[in-house]
């Protein structure tokens, strides 16, 4: 009789554990590459890899540079939680084409 009582105390610290957070699954985090200057909804667009990323990925770039992207699909939606890391201000130009803003971040947390 013992034995049983031990035996469902482990089993409700352990969901204890698990209900208030001690017991958490690792997250993962994708590297999606931006290769085109393109602004569609193509792979390897800018627009594409925003589209398709998960909260928590990281979105690099791999193009020739200086390089621009001009946008001709609209605004820029981020609406989760994303990594940003551009080559830097004199290798990479994303404007709006005149006619729009280039990013809206309407939820998460961008860096």
């Amino acid at each position: 009789m013992r034995k049983h009582g031990l035996k469902q105390a482990v089993y409700a610290a352990l969901w204890a554990a698990f209900l208030l957070g001690g017991v958490s699954l690792p997250a993962f985090s994708a590297t999606r590459v931006v290769t085109s200057t393109a602004d569609t909804l193509v792979s390897g667009t800018l627009r594409y890899e925003i589209v398709n990323a998960a909260s928590g990925d990281i979105i690099v770039f791999n193009l020739a540079y200086p390089a621009a992207i001009t946008l001709t699909g609209g605004v820029l939606t981020l609406n989760k939680n994303l990594t940003v890391l551009g080559p830097g201000v004199n290798y990479l130009t994303i404007n709006g084409n005149n006619a729009t803003r280039v990013f809206d971040i309407s939820a998460g947390t961008i860096t």
